[in-house]
């Protein structure tokens, strides 16, 4: 129970609820790290290359205003699998 407020972390303790020790603010268990992910790979498709930084910002700006509706609902979704393959890994980095 690293990282945690102390009164939470006594009442944690005293009420035996089990915690993993996953590091802090771990990215497989972070939903924006999928979605950055997401997004770098559609920047980047098809090995794209940008001239300058206003290029890229642009494609940044572009890319993100085209991620569907679905995408972002389908984010949590995720999250009970990733637990799961955290757990299986004991808290080791997980592939997607």
């Amino acid at each position: 129970m690293h990282h945690m407020h102390i009164p939470t972390k006594s009442c944690m303790k005293a009420n035996e609820v089990k915690t993993l020790q996953c590091p802090c603010r771990s990215p497989d268990l972070n939903l924006m790290e999928d979605l950055w992910g997401i997004l770098a790979q559609d920047v980047h498709k098809n090995g794209r290359l940008y001239r300058s930084k206003s290029d890229i910002k642009a494609a940044i700006k572009n890319c993100w205003n085209n991620i569907d509706t679905d995408t972002f609902d389908a984010l949590p979704g995720s999250m009970n699998r990733r637990l799961m393959q955290t757990l299986e890994k004991r808290c080791s980095h997980i592939t997607y």
